[in-house]
């Protein structure tokens, strides 16, 4: 967030929480490399894996209100279930700038 202010770079970040097993978690990740695959540096995708036992994951997961998986955090709004390529695309194409290619139709 910092960088894009100061530095007015046209990105978006998501934090895409998963839990190995699970069963959705492998489509939603799918779905996240095609999309940075075409948008490039102007998305950014943080994967946290909640099933390490580390501090820093349950402080972003309890920040962002986590409690299932798949879930994304999308410039600090979370959405708690998976989501489609279509959904994903219409909750990012109108922060971006300029019209990539994938967001063409979705501002």
């Amino acid at each position: 967030e910092k960088s894009k202010q100061l530095c007015g770079t046209d990105e978006v970040s998501i934090l895409y929480f998963y839990q190995r097993g699970c069963g959705q978690c492998g489509d939603e990740g799918y779905i996240l490399d095609q999309l940075k695959q075409r948008l490039g540096d102007n998305l950014l995708v943080f994967p946290i894996d909640t099933s390490i036992e580390e501090p820093v994951v349950d402080i972003l997961r309890a920040q962002y209100k986590i409690y299932g998986f798949p879930s994304l955090v999308i410039d600090g709004k979370t959405y708690p279930d998976y989501m489609s390529m279509q959904q994903i695309l219409a909750e990012i194409c109108p922060k971006y700038s300029a019209d990539y290619g994938p967001c063409k139709g979705y501002k």
